[in-house]
């Protein structure tokens, strides 16, 4: 038995043995779906990119940042 699983529904092959048309809009679903979450991740991935990383580099360059870490305080 193969399950196939998208954000939409969960379908088993068994259930739909000798409906080719079915598999096939079923392939298609998947495939839009599995589009979809990747153009969604890599929405996600730009902005992690573009906004989040050159702050936390920012910060990572200042001595303020360091100073005030417990691990500083720790080992002085």
């Amino acid at each position: 038995m193969t399950t196939f699983t998208t954000r939409d529904a969960t379908v088993t092959l068994r259930d739909y043995i000798g409906e080719l048309e079915r598999l096939s809009e079923l392939s298609s679903s998947g495939q839009k779906a599995f589009k979809e979450d990747l153009e969604y991740y890599q929405d996600i991935a730009t902005y992690v990119r573009t906004i989040k990383l050159p702050t936390l580099s920012q910060q990572l360059e200042t001595e303020s940042f360091y100073e005030d870490s417990p691990l500083e305080e720790s080992l002085a």
